[in-house]
Order: C-alpha cells, then structure tokens, then sequence
C-alpha cells in the first residue's frame, strides 16, 4: 500500500463515527470530508465516490463512501451499516438490500458542494444541494456505456430523475407541514377566543377542535401541493 493510501487510511481510521446515534444521516457530508482529503494527497484519478440507492429500509435510502483499491470501501459512516465502526471494509460485504453501489468522480460531487460546506458535518442538507448533486450523477449515469443485457440507461437516468423529484417533494412538504403546524399553535396559544368573546392568555391545547380540524384541512390539500411541487420541480429543474 502507497504512502498517500495509507494517509488516507489513516485519517479514515481518525475520524470514524463510533455510534449509531452520532452516525446517523452523516455520511454524506462525511464521505465529502473523505474526499476532500483524498483529492489533498493526490488521489483524485485512483479514488471515486461509491454511492448506494437502500432498499426496504425504514431508516435511510442512500448511502455514500469512497472506494479504495478497487474492492474496497472506506465508509467513516459504517456503524450504521453493520455496527462496526471499522472504516475499510470490502464492497461485498455490504447487506443485500444496499445492492451494488454506482462509482462517481470525486470532481464531479465536489464541484456541485461550496467549499464551505466541503469540511463541515452535519446531519441535515439543504433540498437544492441534494437536487444538485442527484442531479449531477444522473446526467453522468445517462453517459455511461450501456452495459449488454442492461436497460439504457438513459432510460434508467429518467426513472431516478422522477424518483428523486418526488422524494424531495415529499421531504419538503413534511418540514413545511411541520412548520405550518407549529406557527397555528403558537398564533392560537396567544389569542385564543372564548366563547363570549374575550382573550384569554391560556395556550390553547393541539388537541383542541380549532387544531384538529385546521390539521384535517392541510392533509387534505396535501396530496394538490405535492402534484403541484412536483410539477414545478420538474419544470424549472430538468434543464442541465
């Protein structure tokens, strides 16, 4: 093993996330930081982003690593995978469910990310990042030379594209339900009206009618904003 491979090993093995709690929904930003100190040794053309689409899992769908000598995986983030902190790891050795990961130029994810961004961590990203990124790898997917046996893949591209759109959709109708829920809240414990008129300064329960039926009202228009954000995402998205 080279000097820069075990450099990177070694920074690897330094920064590991060691629980499941401190672990979770970072690997994104913890690959960049990974990639970032292997684009610093000299890596960039030996070492490539891995990136796995989970299946049937409740807690994550994507999963990100380096590759690392061909049939390895350095994953700072693989506690969450197995339990086991161990950042080298083989590719095989991945569940089942996590399929096999797709490999992507360290360039080609870093340009999409601010230099600021590059060495931070954090468990949440920002929609349009994400969109970015997905984005990115998907026009580098419809390139790829079709494989025999292997549906096009720009036919695959467009299918990741229409998932892609609709789970960030989704994810920001949640925070923007989320939000709406907790501004109701607070506007009605500060002025809720009684029944002969006057203000009372007591918070007014989530469980109250007024609550219930205004959360009713929102999950049925629900299903119209999602349509409607989908459609605008794919609108004023699709170019590249």
């Amino acid at each position: 093993m080279s000097r820069r491979y075990q450099s990177l090993l070694k920074f690897a093995r330094k920064n590991r996330f060691s629980s499941l709690q401190e672990s979770y929904g970072a690997c994104f930003h913890a690959a960049l930081q990974i990639g970032v100190r292997a684009r610093e040794l000299g890596l960039e053309d030996r070492v490539r982003f891995l990136h796995w689409r989970v299946r049937n899992d409740a807690n994550f769908r994507e999963h990100w690593a380096l590759s690392f000598r061909k049939r390895h995986a350095l994953d700072v983030t693989a506690v969450q995978v197995d339990g086991d902190p161990n950042p080298l790891r083989t590719i095989d050795s991945y569940p089942l469910h996590f399929g096999t990961p797709r490999d992507y130029p360290l360039s080609l994810i870093l340009r999409q990310v601010p230099s600021s961004l590059q060495a931070a961590s954090g468990d949440r990203v920002a929609a349009a990042l994400i969109w970015r990124v997905q984005r990115s790898m998907i026009v580098y997917d419809s390139r790829r030379t079709p494989m025999p046996g292997v549906i096009s893949p720009l036919f695959t591209a467009a299918g990741r594209l229409t998932e892609t759109l609709f789970v960030l959709s989704l994810h920001g109708l949640s925070n923007w339900a989320r939000g709406r829920l907790t501004t109701l809240e607070s506007r009605l414990s500060r002025s809720a009206v009684l029944p002969h008129g006057a203000l009372s300064n007591s918070p007014v329960s989530p469980e109250s009618p007024l609550v219930r039926a205004r959360v009713r009202r929102a999950a049925v228009e629900a299903p119209h904003r999602v349509a409607r954000a989908v459609c605008a995402l794919f609108f004023l998205g699709v170019p590249v």
